[in-house]
């Protein structure tokens, strides 16, 4: 028995979202080191401005820590975001060139994405920090009087959502009927069937007339495919 089977045609769409970023290394060389110590507690110097992703930024040194008996031998390195009425979320590290090597060692890394901020009155939300032994800076990282510090940011920037220029059709392959191999059983077990009488020592069984009229057509998803007989 032939077995009809629809074959639906399904069209595929994609479109892709990509976060773009932009990289840029500021290095902040404090020359003539042991004159700017002794400035008192949250006195800083400053780098020149630089600019990454769009927005301004700076770097602060606190020779001499800030406000606090936590900071106390304590110097510290912030980031500081300048570009006024804005919003940025970036990843960030802070490094030292070392004296001996001369390369840059990584004292700070923040790989999570943090939201920087000038919206607001907080202070706080437009910079980052981090706080170091004034000891560990001066015996491992000052250098002939002289101390670099190097500042990696990433800025994030909005979201680009784009399609993808390519269509496809394809055909949706349904399943094998089980049909024959279940009515055959549901016969077997007798199911279904409303009269059962005996011709010469044969018991036999009916089914609906309906359904003994009609010719199976198929089966899918728990639907009968019937169509009636003349």
């Amino acid at each position: 028995m032939a077995e009809s089977q629809q074959v639906p045609l399904v069209t595929s769409t994609a479109s892709r979202c990509t976060a773009e970023t932009v990289l840029g290394t500021h290095m902040f060389e404090i020359a003539d080191y042991s004159l700017h110590k002794g400035m008192g507690a949250s006195n800083f110097i400053r780098s020149a401005v630089f600019i990454v992703g769009g927005h301004q930024w700076c770097i602060r040194y606190y020779p001499d820590g800030l406000n606090g008996d936590k900071y106390k031998g304590y110097s510290v390195i912030f980031l500081e975001l300048l570009s006024k009425r804005s919003e940025v979320r970036i990843c960030y590290q802070f490094k030292l060139v070392e004296q001996h090597t001369k390369l840059s060692r990584s004292i700070l890394e923040h790989k999570e994405p943090k939201v920087l901020s000038t919206m607001g009155l907080s202070k706080n939300a437009c910079s980052v920090y981090r706080s170091l032994l004034t000891s560990l800076i001066e015996s491992h990282y000052v250098d002939n009087d002289r101390l670099v510090i190097q500042c990696d940011v990433t800025v994030i920037k909005p979201p680009l959502m784009a399609k993808v220029n390519k269509e496809s059709e394809f055909k949706l392959l349904l399943p094998p009927s089980d049909f024959p191999r279940n009515f055959m059983k549901l016969l077997e077990d007798e199911e279904g069937a409303d009269v059962t009488f005996a011709v010469k020592g044969e018991v036999l069984f009916s089914c609906p007339p309906n359904l003994a009229r009609s010719t199976i057509t198929g089966f899918q998803g728990g639907a009968l495919w019937t169509s009636r007989g003349e």
